[in-house]
């Protein structure tokens, strides 16, 4: 379960390298003269994702660190 949560929040970080559709944006390749992109809805959709992920993981540890005890 552990690994399975840890790939799935690396899989959805590595996913925002590709979240600007503007070609001008810096890092992608297109002309300078061109203004960045302004965030994307999908971008703010998995980064929304990512943080309940990362809250569900930070609970997941907290409860089997209770139950341990």
């Amino acid at each position: 379960m552990k690994k399975l949560i840890s790939s799935l929040l690396f899989m959805l970080l590595s996913v925002f390298s590709f979240a600007a559709n503007n070609p001008g944006a810096p890092g992608t390749g297109g002309s300078p003269e061109e203004p960045p992109a302004p965030i994307d809805s999908n971008a703010l959709i998995l980064l929304g994702a990512a943080v309940i992920l990362i809250v569900a993981y930070a609970m997941y540890k907290r409860i089997n660190a209770k139950r341990l005890a």
